[in-house]
């Protein structure tokens, strides 16, 4: 695997690049190793070691056993790369070895992106024997000494940083491994941990470093004998404190889990080592107790980064839906739904964002498209049992016509009372209350309010459940006329009737030229004959514009009901004109 990013710690004179900060340098083993290690005797040859680019073995150990130490590791460069799905082309890896310097003792392979501490002969001993990831390390101090007549100088000349800087926080840590050993037993193993801008070091110790750790992701148990495999590996944030920000990263690969095990010869190979961020949800859902809908279960595959999800059995709410990130340090970067189109869009980068611009995955889910009444649009509906209707209008105090493609009640607007068509004289049309004040779907009534009634876009009426065909023919027809529902937007009144109020006086009334009527509102049919410009209406049987002499109370029987003049029964009087034994009386 070849990253151009990593061109940049070809320059390996001095630390490794800060750049990346994302992917580990040199994690895919293309580069040719540097010379790490010299020690320039008084007397006799010569001796230098080289590493990987970023990488450290016992070539840059600490150790107080300076004539054997440094034996007892080989980091190579290899070509006996997989040759099975090698997509990423690589042509070279890493190869680590186990020897024995020391009769009997066996110096695991060991290659880490920290330092080797090798104190003691006793490989068990983690007080003294471990690999350290230290910020504050001064390589100044303690390296590239001038040779003495009692001492060898000994020259770092490159590859000196033994604190990988890091500050992502991946998911999942995946490389290739080829382990073989000797005698076909054992273990290898790798650990990564990702900690503060504090010291740290593996194996731990008494100290458990919790404190500076952000995750770790490891496997002590690699044992696919003499074949290629990928590992992938989880990070575990319960190690430490997920909140931690991430400074630095303690990689260590090792031929056997246990100091000092294993055979001379254990060959561990590495290759394309990688961190992985995501970019999804974990969850997303739709509902609330046990009525709970999995709306990832319904996603189809990504295409350009998008994903889509069919909810359009669904109407969105945004109480019920529910979603929760996968990633550790994924964000959700947009949440909006746009009631236009009736799409939820949820977007989710990963960590790693800001140098890999393409991880990202946005979650576009449709939900049902509700119907919208509104007097700029004709309604056109269809049967559905499960509709939801958003309607914005406004219904003026008094009379108003209505015709909805769905059933509901008078008080469900806010209304008072609801009328029907029942009858048709040469003088007048009556109407009565319908009983409970339901409206039955495509059938045209007068409604009455007591006040002015806005529906709006921020405050509209909202209807669900059943819908049927709306019908812009449907009507009640009582010879000789209709009452006829009308569902188009901008409806030409020509050459027909509706109601209107002249001072409190509802009257049939033929439209002009120019008038209109809007959806969800009923107009009038009938021949000349039987409807005329000024038929008065009749509500429950008392008729509304009586010009009898006025009377007061006292002038109707006691016991007849009151009326007002929208034909609306009452039973406390005030300041006002009243209906009463079919007689108009004055309350003052």
């Amino acid at each position: 695997m070849k990253r151009q990013l990593l061109a940049l710690t070809l320059l390996a004179a001095g630390p490794i690049s800060a750049l990346a900060q994302y992917q580990l340098p040199n994690s895919d083993f293309e580069s040719d190793f540097v010379t790490s290690y010299n020690k320039k005797p008084k007397v006799g040859r010569a001796t230098s070691f080289s590493e990987p680019i970023g990488w450290h073995g016992f070539a840059t150990l600490e150790t107080d056993y300076e004539s054997s130490a440094r034996k007892g590791d080989k980091l190579t460069s290899s070509t006996d790369v997989r040759k099975e799905n090698n997509s990423t082309g690589s042509t070279k890896c890493v190869c680590i070895t186990s020897d024995s310097p020391i009769i009997g003792i066996v110096a695991n392979g060991v290659m880490t992106t920290g330092r080797i501490y090798n104190k003691s002969d006793k490989p068990e001993d983690a007080a003294t024997n471990y690999n350290a990831s230290d910020p504050s390390f001064d390589i100044s101090s303690a390296e590239n000494k001038t040779a003495t007549w009692s001492k060898d100088q000994v020259l770092y000349p490159n590859n000196r940083n033994y604190a990988q800087p890091f500050t992502g926080k991946p998911d999942k840590f995946t490389v290739w491994v080829n382990f073989c050993p000797k005698n076909q037993e054992g273990y290898a193993s790798v650990n990564a941990v990702i900690h503060t801008n504090a010291r740290y070091q593996d194996p731990e110790e008494a100290d458990n470093y919790k404190s500076v750790k952000v995750a770790a992701a490891k496997n002590d148990a690699i044992a696919n004998y003499n074949n290629w495999q990928k590992l992938e590996i989880d990070f575990d944030y319960s190690v430490g404190n997920k909140d931690n920000v991430p400074a630095y990263i303690l990689v260590s690969f090792t031929t056997n889990k246990t100091p000092g095990g294993g055979s001379k010869g254990d060959r561990l190979y590495v290759d394309d080592i990688a961190m992985v961020y995501y970019n999804d949800l974990k969850t997303l859902t739709y509902g609330t107790g046990s009525d709970v809908q999995d709306l990832l279960a319904k996603a189809g595959k990504a295409v350009d980064n998008v994903v889509s999800i069919d909810a359009s059995d669904l109407f969105y709410e945004k109480s019920k839906v529910a979603f929760k990130k996968r990633g550790q340090g994924a964000n959700i970067t947009e949440e909006k739904y746009d009631p236009n189109t009736c799409i939820l869009t949820i977007k989710v980068v990963a960590n790693d964002i800001s140098v890999n611009a393409k991880n990202y995955t946005i979650y576009k889910v449709q939900f049902k498209k509700p119907i919208t009444i509104s007097d700029d649009q004709d309604v056109s509906t269809t049967g559905d049992d499960n509709a939801k209707v958003i309607m914005t209008r406004t219904f003026k105090k008094g009379w108003n016509t209505i015709c909805l493609p769905f059933s509901t009640t008078a008080e469900a607007l806010g209304a008072a009372n609801v009328q029907e068509l029942t009858d048709c004289t040469n003088d007048l049309i009556y109407f009565k209350s319908v009983e409970g004040n339901i409206m039955e779907w495509n059938t045209p009534y007068l409604i009455y309010f007591n006040e002015d009634k806005a529906f709006t876009s921020e405050n509209p009426f909202i209807f669900a459940g059943k819908v049927t065909n709306s019908n812009e023919s449907t009507g009640v027809g009582i010879s000789p006329i209709n009452m006829i529902g009308n569902y188009k937007a901008k409806f030409s009144m020509k050459g027909k009737y509706g109601v209107v109020d002249q001072n409190g006086v509802q009257r049939i009334m033929s439209g002009g030229e120019e008038a209109t009527l809007g959806p969800c509102r009923a107009y009038f049919t009938g021949d000349g004959n039987h409807l005329a410009n000024g038929m008065l209406i009749s509500f429950d049987g008392q008729t509304t514009g009586i010009t009898s002499a006025e009377l007061n109370a006292e002038g109707a029987a006691e016991d007849a009901p009151i009326y007002n003049l929208q034909g609306v029964r009452v039973n406390h009087l005030t300041k006002g004109v009243y209906i009463k034994g079919g007689k108009k009386i004055i309350v003052k």
